[in-house]
């Protein structure tokens, strides 16, 4: 059992992913939720003690701070918030005597791309936390990122580290496509449910974080100690860059007429769509060079022409993911994910081409090819069940199934994470007049 504070806990996503688990006999025990009041009136869940913030930080650490004062028996706390409150919260929960389970990514500044003192403020915030973390061994912090486990990444990863150990070779080239077709209106970005955009937080930040720690868990396996030792962008779209740009056929094709006036500049410096290049270094002197593409104008299945104000980040979203894996002349993956959104089956396309006289010694044909469908709803369950083996090992559990995912093993994603975002302070322009419609 678990007794377990949720902040944030009465939002759309916590309601999707983390209270489910308190429910129908779980062994966890939530015992109390702290949002603020709009949130909390519009919660659809049991949420034990309510805990009302203002907004205001000085006042809302001082409530939780009575809120804990009442619960000693209080184990973990499950950080919800929007990205730019997490490391505070996260240290909070640490100084309180509570394990974290944080949402990624663990530490995000306000209007962070392309500005590099608020980056320098992101790593030091990084920093910071381990530091306190380290004088608190018995509690733990975990950012739950399903690809460092969840099939079929896992596989990658483990395909990966077979010829690795065999051979010695390293990834050369690591190639990452994610197109998250979920079309927005420029004032749309101001809505409750922009998902951080209101803080001028964008793509990387959101599914761009998933895979740049995908990319950070692939290169980081093993003894060679990688450093991230360039990072370049060759693409980069802004919102505001996207107000300027907008094609007038999706308007006619839903139904709606004349341009959309820009009635807010919430989240307008926030990076929409980039390409970024990476080269890395090893400490036995190979190098992998990787590419990230975010594609948030993607297709999409939207049909609406306005959200409504209480909309999320999913409405008609289209997600397909493409990775391209070369490990020198001995091994080449590619994985196809198309997971449209929650109530739509998906499916996965992997690949595995290996070197036949490698192939040999390992017991496999050269060719591999894997074909299997994403049921509805699967990424949730298995984020549910990811969580929950969290709680576990807050009270007592076995820790290794998560030790990846504890705060210390970020170091890298969050270096190719401010790599990406200080990138963005020379990032490429048009130089091109706004259209005029």
């Amino acid at each position: 059992m678990t007794d377990t504070i949720i902040i944030g806990g009465a939002g759309r996503w916590a309601q999707r992913t983390y209270l489910p688990l308190f429910k129908h006999g779980s062994d966890h025990h939530l015992i109390a939720v702290a949002d603020l009041p709009d949130a909390l009136r519009d919660a659809k869940a049991d949420c034990g003690e309510v805990v009302e913030l203002t907004g205001d930080l000085a006042s809302d650490l001082a409530t939780l701070s009575t809120c804990r004062a009442a619960y000693p028996s209080a184990q973990a706390l499950i950080v919800a918030t929007p990205p730019v409150l997490h490391d505070i919260y996260t240290e909070w929960g640490i100084r309180s005597g509570l394990s974290v389970i944080c949402d990624k990514p663990p530490c995000a500044a306000r209007d962070q791309f392309g500005h590099p003192q608020r980056v320098s403020e992101v790593e030091a915030s990084y920093q910071h936390l381990l530091e306190l973390l380290n004088g608190h061994p018995n509690q733990r912090v975990y950012v739950p990122l399903r690809r460092r486990i969840h099939d079929p990444y896992a596989k990658l990863a483990k395909a990966v580290a077979e010829v690795a150990t065999m051979t010695g070779q390293a990834l050369t080239t690591i190639t990452i496509h994610h197109n998250n077709g979920c079309y927005r209106y420029p004032n749309e970005y101001a809505l409750p449910g922009a998902h951080g955009y209101t803080d001028g937080l964008g793509s990387l930040t959101h599914t761009g974080y998933h895979l740049l720690d995908f990319l950070a868990y692939l290169v980081g396996e093993g003894d060679r100690a990688p450093i991230v030792i360039d990072g370049h962008l060759s693409r980069s779209v802004t919102v505001a860059d996207a107000w300027d740009s907008r094609n007038p056929g999706f308007d006619r094709l839903v139904g709606r007429s004349g341009p959309t006036p820009a009635t807010s500049t919430l989240g307008a410096a926030a990076e929409l769509d980039l390409t970024c290049h990476y080269r890395i270094a090893h400490s036995d002197g190979q190098i992998t060079d990787a590419q990230l593409d975010l594609t948030q104008r993607g297709c999409t299945r939207r049909t609406s022409p306005v959200y409504p104000p209480d909309t999320t980040h999913d409405e008609g979203r289209v997600d397909d993911t493409m990775i391209i894996l070369h490990q020198g002349p001995l091994q080449t993956l590619t994985l196809t994910v198309v997971d449209d959104t929650s109530d739509v089956p998906g499916s996965i396309h992997l690949t595995r081409r290996l070197h036949p006289t490698l192939a040999a010694q390992l017991g496999y044909e050269p060719i591999a090819i894997q074909t299997t469908a994403l049921g509805p709803e699967e990424n949730a369950r298995f984020q549910h069940r990811m969580i929950s083996g969290m709680l576990d090992t807050i009270s007592g559990g076995d820790p290794t199934p998560y030790t990846q995912m504890e705060l210390p093993a970020q170091a890298l994603t969050i270096d190719l994470y401010t790599a990406t975002l200080r990138a963005g302070h020379r990032r490429p322009t048009t130089n091109r007049p706004s259209a005029t419609r």
